[in-house]
């Protein structure tokens, strides 16, 4: 089966580079490489031409502009028109072990009943790497309204058709597009495997990312929880107005906003959740996501 893949970016040139390096290194290439600028960033255009000269697939640059710019919209540029048979996407800062194209689509070949396969990720940050999102098998779309249970914008690969079923990403999301992707997947009644080896790495870096707390994705969490509200359940919804709480205390906020929202932080923050955060504080997990960095909107 043919493999198409998607690298959306945002001003990362440097991040950028090694992400393509990883796609170039998969012990099972994909038959092209389409790198999704919604920047049409002369820097980007540069090492897209670089990889490309040197690469033994196509690697395309597409200059990818809307009114509103985001993650999901440049993945939906990128494979517009495929006619590959799988679509798996990289985040710009994040990475591939080199076999993750070669477990995956081995699992997508091997069973014509799975429409998408996800795999384990870790964390790193600089030289330390520990277990991130580890999605189970056997997930309905009820359990995953909210939180993610281990789907992000790297670690899947999907059927073509599967994508184009659900018309792709919903490109009005500001952030939990891939989430969004996830449910409506499973509301369709597709179905998934799981690769239970953590072939993808998100890379923690000074710049700012998705998940940087901030009034935009704050704004991004509640539109996705008005178009998944009406469906959660009572915790789901209060994990939601946690979060956004969490997202609302930046450092551009006054302490007295800060304190506020720390305080509804929390109020909605179940004795499970308040464990999951101890345990990671304990274990010196970096808040790789909220290290703040230049400024600029985030890919």
């Amino acid at each position: 089966m043919s493999i198409l893949c998607v690298i959306p970016t945002h001003r990362r040139p440097e991040l950028l580079a090694t992400a393509i390096r990883s796609v170039l290194a998969q012990s099972t290439p994909p038959d092209r490489l389409v790198v999704s600028d919604d920047a049409a960033d002369p820097a980007t255009l540069s090492v897209v031409t670089e990889a490309a000269a040197g690469a033994a697939i196509p690697v395309e640059y597409l200059p990818y502009q809307d009114d509103i710019c985001t993650a999901g919209g440049s993945r939906n540029a990128g494979f517009q028109g495929a006619a590959e048979d799988l679509i798996a996407f990289l985040d710009d800062d994040d990475l591939w072990e080199p076999t993750f194209l070669e477990r995956t689509a081995a699992k997508l070949a091997a069973n014509s009943d799975i429409d998408f396969v996800v795999s384990w990720l870790d964390h790193v940050v600089d030289s330390h790497r520990w277990p991130g999102m580890r999605m189970a098998e056997g997930l309905s779309a009820s359990d995953c309204y909210y939180p993610n249970q281990g789907m992000n914008g790297s670690n899947a690969i999907f059927r073509r058709s599967a994508l184009a079923a659900v018309d792709g990403f919903d490109a009005s999301l500001v952030v939990a597009n891939d989430l969004d992707l996830l449910v409506r997947l499973l509301e369709a009644g597709f179905g998934y495997a799981v690769v239970k080896e953590p072939l993808t790495l998100q890379v923690g870096h000074a710049g700012e990312h998705l998940t940087t707390r901030s009034e935009r994705r704050a704004l991004g969490l509640i539109a996705y929880g008005q178009k998944h509200g009406a469906k959660m359940s009572r915790a789901q919804r209060r994990d939601i107005k946690r979060v956004v709480h969490a997202a609302r205390r930046g450092k551009d906020r006054g302490l007295p906003a800060r304190g506020w929202h720390l305080a509804g932080q929390l109020w909605y923050t179940s004795p499970v959740r308040f464990l999951d955060g101890a345990r990671n504080r304990l274990s010196r997990n970096p808040e790789m996501f909220n290290r703040g960095g230049a400024p600029g909107q985030p890919k």
